[in-house]
């Protein structure tokens, strides 16, 4: 069919094989490795893996030949030495295979345990059944939320339990995991490549075999996580669907208005949504259950009970959902009571909240109760309070960790009551869905059982020991990102309540050996874990625009005062001044290059991390200038994507940051040092290279997967009661 080259690195499918899975690669690995081994890892039944890599750049075609070879037993690569887009490579893995059923994967979905026997029920229960889908948070007519606490394997199990083996005519199935029988390919002919690169070409073969009279269902019991668009790069997309679209209009446009209104009609996914939609209200409204009721009393008191149970049952008979309605008016009052802020408090206010630490104060300082014991096969259950879900270095860190523990079969996730950024939720590879809560009080009562919550910054750890007094053998851990105190002034209320946390939980949790020197004197057990970048995502693509001129990148963020917004816009205005050949850029906030003393290019807020990574593959040096940093991840991204830095010499940043050997290091406060130091790295080419070479390999040395692997390691020594595990060198 197609007259191009492909080379092929192949061993002989298992005889014994029911089932050939083909997954397309182009780039993306970082998507690309969850994908392939969770097939590996979670597929029982035969079957034979077909990787396609459609051209990918040098780090992911050697991933993917390693981790073939690891698997050459049920493992074929097929290599098209250039890309020809996702159509034809999974035409071409089609015709690689020969077993009776065909299931075609995104390589942006992730699988989990049993999927392959539920996706292909149908198939044993309905013989016309020719193409399955099943149900997932990304689709097209199979979509439905990720609700709110699973992650995605627990969700696959809920949806299970659910959809209990049904499945239903949807007339249309996506591409991100197709299931149809080989014998459907040889009587109707593979994917119409009329379609290249891609779009409406999985629509338009389902036409084709419902009039042959095959069905074209969904599998209810069947949930497959899809990050979405993750596959393939997003340019030309738009125009691709448009050409695409009107092609198939003018092929089948009658009958597929015919179907689509069928299918908004049978609403097939309906006792899905009920389900999910059962599963909202239970988080979100207040638990006027036997549980809850004395979860109040143990917290709140009687009094404050009794009026709370009036109020909320008042509401309910009222059936109204306004702010201002009874059941609201407790909630509100108790959580303006503990506040965490210094504006709008009434004066009184402080007074109970330096009375409710004391109490706090005394009720841990003993040591913990020993945890109910827990079989070996158990699920561990965890939970991190988060403040927010916005884009910030440390909430980012948080997200990563809770992803490698769900990843590892984990019940991990994260809770906040918090401000929501939804374009973080869309942009951030997360494998879990958070806990949004209304208020805390609500958080209180609706957090669901786990073993233990960690608190990530100083006002969360409140909320953890509020939570641990109404659930006796609740353990608890403290993820210290900064030393927080200073964040405020000097003997203010806030940088009290700040240091006071470090006493009030005993397991903490810290990136640096700079931060495990401050704490000490607190008393805390304390375990250094480094912090983790994603290499799957921050390694040197050997971008050929790094060498096309000198590009000089800084982060942007004039609303936090550490980063030093003013500072750098000196430094950026007096590099130009003095070498205008020089190109600049900004990235972290959305600026108007035109308002800038200097012409740079904006790249805004980037909350992809692969779109931060590319962006530092095609420039030549980082500029962090800021007067602190904690860890300092900007730094170390780019040290792993090859690009040399001009960091500050001052917090935590040095764990890893060494001057002259992997960066220079300069006084963020002295403009002529920094213009100075950033010129050096543009015209000594030698000085550059030898940076960028340590720094690839320092970069080595922080892999999110080891971060991973110790953070599971303390969290069940935590439930063990043993001796945390042996800390990183």
């Amino acid at each position: 069919m197609q007259d191009e080259r492909v080379e092929t690195t192949q061993t002989e499918a298992s005889s014994g094989a029911g089932t050939d899975i083909v997954v397309p690669v182009h780039n993306s690995w970082h998507h690309a490795r969850l994908c392939l081994e969770s097939i590996l890892r979670s597929t029982q039944e035969p079957f034979h893996l077909y990787l396609v890599d459609d051209g990918s750049d040098t780090h992911t075609h050697r991933q993917i030949d390693q981790l073939a070879t690891a698997h050459s037993e049920v493992a074929t690569v097929l290599h098209n030495p250039q890309s020809l887009g996702y159509l034809r490579s999974i035409n071409l893995g089609i015709q690689a295979g020969s077993q009776p059923n065909v299931v075609l994967l995104n390589s942006d979905v992730v699988v989990s345990q049993g999927w392959l026997t539920r996706l292909l029920q149908p198939f044993a229960d309905d013989p016309s059944v020719g193409v399955i889908n099943p149900v997932s948070n990304w689709a097209n007519w199979t979509r439905i939320p990720f609700a709110p606490g699973f992650t995605i394997h627990t969700y696959a199990d809920f949806i299970a339990r659910v959809g209990d083996r049904v499945h239903a005519d949807i007339y249309n199935a996506s591409g991100f995991c197709f299931a149809a029988r080989r014998a459907l390919f040889e009587q109707l002919g593979l994917f119409d490549e009329i379609f290249s690169p891609g779009y409406w070409e999985e629509t338009d073969f389902c036409l084709r075999a419902m009039a042959q009279g095959h069905r074209v269902v969904v599998n209810l019991g069947s949930f497959v996580y899809h990050f979405g668009w993750g596959s393939f790069q997003a340019g030309g997309r738009n125009e691709w669907l448009e050409r695409n679209k009107q092609v198939f209009m003018e092929r089948w446009g009658p009958q597929f208005e015919e179907f689509r209104e069928r299918w908004k009609a049978d609403r097939p996914l309906a006792r899905l949504e009920e389900s999910i939609q059962a599963r909202y209200r239970e988080l979100q409204e207040p638990d006027c259950s036997m549980r809850g009721i004395l979860r109040r009393l143990r917290l709140y008191g009687p009094m404050c009970t009794a009026r709370a149970l009036t109020a909320c049952l008042s509401s309910r008979i009222a059936g109204t959902d306004s702010e201002r309605a009874p059941g609201q008016r407790f909630i509100a009052k108790w959580d303006k009571a503990t506040s965490l802020s210094d504006t709008g408090r009434p004066a009184e206010d402080d007074k109970r909240w330096r009375s409710l630490t004391r109490r706090l104060v005394a009720t841990t300082s003993k040591k913990h109760r020993h945890l109910r014991s827990r079989s070996a096969d158990s699920q561990l259950r965890v939970v991190y309070l988060l403040p927010a879900l916005k884009l910030y270095g440390g909430i980012i860190s948080a997200l990563q960790i809770v992803n490698s523990l769900a990843l590892a079969g984990v019940d991990a996730n994260v809770a906040t009551c918090g401000e929501t950024d939804a374009d973080l939720l869309r942009g951030f590879p997360l494998y879990v869905s958070p806990y949004q809560f209304p208020s805390r009080s609500v958080m209180m009562e609706n957090l669901p059982e786990c073993d233990i919550v960690v608190a990530t910054r100083w006002d969360t750890v409140y909320d953890a020991i509020l939570l641990q007094k109404t659930r006796p053998g609740l353990r608890l851990a403290y993820f210290v990102q900064d030393y927080e105190p200073d964040f405020y002034p000097l003997g203010s209320q806030l940088s009290r309540r700040a240091e006071l946390t470090y006493h009030l939980i005993d397991t903490q949790i810290v990136k640096t050996r700079w931060l495990a020197r401050k704490l000490a004197r607190f008393g805390a057990q304390i375990v250094q874990i480094p912090l983790g970048l994603n290499l799957d995502i921050f390694y040197d693509a050997q971008d050929p625009a790094r060498h096309e001129c000198t590009r000089v990148v800084a982060m942007a963020r004039p609303t936090s005062k550490y980063r030093n917004y003013e500072g750098m816009l000196r430094v950026f205005s007096a590099l130009h001044a003095e070498r205008p050949d020089l190109r600049l850029s900004l990235y972290g906030t959305e600026l108007d290059p035109a308002s800038l003393p200097f012409p740079c290019d904006s790249h805004g807020c980037l909350y992809r991390m692969s779109d931060v990574a590319a962006l530092l593959n095609g420039c030549s040096i980082l500029l962090d200038c800021s007067t602190f940093q904690g860890f300092g991840r900007p730094g170390l991204e780019a040290m792993a994507t090859g690009t040399a830095a001009v960091l500050t010499r001052n917090g935590g940043i040095t764990e890893y940051a060494k001057h002259d050997y992997n960066c220079l290091l300069a006084d963020q406060l002295d403009v002529e040092e920094n213009v100075a130091k950033v010129l050096q790295l543009a015209d000594d080419a030698e000085l550059r290279r030898r940076l960028v070479d340590k720094g690839l390999q320092t970069a080595e040395e922080y892999d999110a997967r080891l971060e991973g692997e110790r953070t599971l390691s303390l969290l069940r020594s935590l439930l063990d009661r043993g001796s945390p595990p042996p800390q990183g060198d």
